[in-house]
């Protein structure tokens, strides 16, 4: 499931649980009936960072909730990891 999927079904699941129209979530995010009827139906496969903040304040639910996932935490390779622990141990050498 895409994170543009995620972020519709949770979107409307959450709207309707609260017993909202469309109208009360756009107004509540300060944004357009349309731009919220567009994401709950996933048709807008790339929100804004300020689009989902919005969204999750309109709603009262955590955007690990909205995204159906643990945003928490980046999720980084063992590569990536490597090279974090490399640039730490660099910087923390004394002169």
């Amino acid at each position: 499931m895409s994170i543009h999927e995620a972020i519709a079904g949770n979107m409307k699941r959450r709207r309707v649980e609260l017993g909202l129209s469309l109208q009360d979530v756009a107004d509540r995010a300060s944004m357009s009936k349309t731009a919220i009827w567009e994401l709950e139906k996933g048709r807008s496969p790339n929100p804004t960072i300020k689009s989902v903040l919005a969204i999750t304040r309109a709603l009262s639910m955590p955007m690990n909730d909205l995204l159906g996932m643990d945003v928490s935490q980046p999720s980084l390779s063992e590569a990536e990891l490597a090279l974090v622990s490399a640039h730490r141990a660099i910087f923390r050498r004394e002169p």
